[in-house]
């Protein structure tokens, strides 16, 4: 929450409380309320812009080929096992 805002989270109304708010001091409250902590709210312009840049197919096989080892190897593994337990029973 304080990314956008000087708010601790303790003191930020809920919708409900902002509309009693409204009903008894009128609208000006809240416009109030709102440009007193807009006033006082960090810079947004100091924020990076976030800029996607797509990955290449090459990184994306890199990325993925552990990943692939690893399940390729599993596989493996559960098969031999599985192979080794029928093979141990006789069928009847």
């Amino acid at each position: 929450m304080s990314f956008f805002t000087t708010m601790k989270m303790d003191e930020t109304l809920t919708f409900d409380q902002l509309v009693e708010m409204e009903s008894r001091q009128g609208a000006g409250a809240i416009s109030k309320l709102k440009s007193s902590y807009w006033n006082s709210a960090p810079p947004l312009k100091d924020i990076p812009v976030f800029r996607y840049q797509p990955e290449s197919p090459a990184e994306s096989i890199g990325r993925a080929l552990l990943d692939v080892f690893i399940l390729v190897l599993l596989n493996i593994i559960f098969f031999m096992a599985a192979y080794a337990s029928f093979m141990r029973q006789e069928v009847k």
